[in-house]
């Protein structure tokens, strides 16, 4: 992925994106309504007209390919012609096509994604069937509507009130990072409550973490000593052959304050693993297995969800570990999936440095 086109606006872009994308879906259900209401026949060319208004808009087109187009019926073979809605089928082409939004949609759980495939499903199937007074039907698709637009406003209620907590998180942080820096350097600390950790960790059989790199990058960490946080290195000029992150990845680190954490979680599939090999950040990878004791250390946080999501809810109690939902972390994440998709990108971050007496196979 080139860094050029990743820009610190791109998160607040992807945001108002969402709600744009979320306004359509009310225009769409007004003319579901509508139909219903008149006892008619969906009328195709009005439903593209609709799409037209929608995807052809300067601030979309950036980001989302739109086409639709008319592809030949078998029969048209035997029969050549200009192509109409007798000889042929409508083909819409919907999908993300900036390098920056395809980042953003995985980072926040396929959620432009998730919007587009109801466009797409709704499209097909008004194309196909035309709900000729078909009113199950039109319920159908009415009832889809509330249930992407739900979903969608609750995330976005989500991310606007994690924007208003937002300074006095980072009050915390600071006061929270002071501290760290104040303990014995090469001392572990551990957290008061140790043992309730202990036994959540027992309970729910987690016996290591993990944390994927580049296999370019072990001698480095074998020759230090450590694994460090991107921001260490930076500061500490540690050279890191093969960076997992990009401009974007280390802007919304720096976001929320997290950019001196490593970054560990609870599954080897990691969604964003596929993003890094996708953009070339990293060729080999190689999942580190960390001693789950670093969850006891003092300063060890964790998040419900990726923690630089705007919704993620992060802390370093007993009650924040206890948001996390261990089980769903171990089964395959699914987009449509919502709290699913969400769960199963839960973090452990550990401030500055793991030591690699703490990685099991290294």
């Amino acid at each position: 992925m080139s860094e050029k086109v990743i820009g610190p606006d791109a998160h607040a872009e992807y945001i108002v994106t969402l709600e744009r994308l979320l306004r359509n879906v009310a225009e769409i259900k007004s003319l579901l309504l509508n139909y219903e209401q008149k006892d008619k026949q969906v009328n195709v060319r009005e439903l593209i007209g609709i799409y037209d208004n929608i995807f052809q808009d300067q601030a979309l087109s950036i980001h989302i390919d739109y086409e639709i187009k008319f592809v030949p019926k078998s029969t048209y073979a035997y029969i050549p012609a200009e192509l109409n809605e007798e000889n042929a089928y409508y083909h819409l082409t919907l999908k993300i096509s900036s390098p920056e939004f395809s980042w953003l949609n995985d980072l926040y759980a396929g959620r432009i994604d998730e919007l587009l495939q109801y466009f797409r499903y709704l499209f097909s199937s008004v194309d196909s069937v035309f709900v000729l007074r078909n009113k199950t039907k039109l319920n159908q698709f009415q009832a889809l509507t509330d249930e992407v637009a739900a979903d969608i406003t609750a995330f976005l209620e989500k991310v606007l009130e994690n924007e208003r907590n937002l300074p006095g998180f980072l009050r915390q942080q600071d006061a929270e990072i002071e501290l760290l820096r104040a303990q014995p350097k090469e001392k572990v600390i551990y957290k008061t409550d140790a043992e309730a950790f202990n036994i959540i960790i027992k309970k729910n059989g987690i016996y290591k973490l993990y944390h994927f790199t580049d296999r370019s990058n072990i001698d480095s960490i074998l020759q230090h000593g450590y694994l460090y946080s991107w921001k260490y290195c930076e500061e500490n000029e540690i050279l890191i052959p093969a960076p997992g992150g990009n401009s974007l990845s280390r802007d919304l680190d720096s976001r929320k304050k997290l950019e001196n954490y490593v970054r560990t979680s609870f599954c080897q599939k990691h969604p964003m693993l596929n993003r890094v090999i996708g953009d070339g950040t990293v060729k080999n990878p190689l999942f580190l297995e960390i001693d789950p004791e670093i969850i006891y250390w003092n300063g060890t946080k964790f998040s419900n969800m990726n923690a630089t999501r705007k919704d993620a809810m992060i802390g370093e109690s007993i009650a924040d570990f206890t948001r996390i939902n261990y089980a769903l972390t171990q089964r395959n994440p699914q987009y449509g999936d919502r709290p699913h998709y969400d769960a199963f990108q839960a973090e452990v971050l550990v401030f500055e440095k793991i030591p690699i007496a703490y990685i099991k196979n290294l």
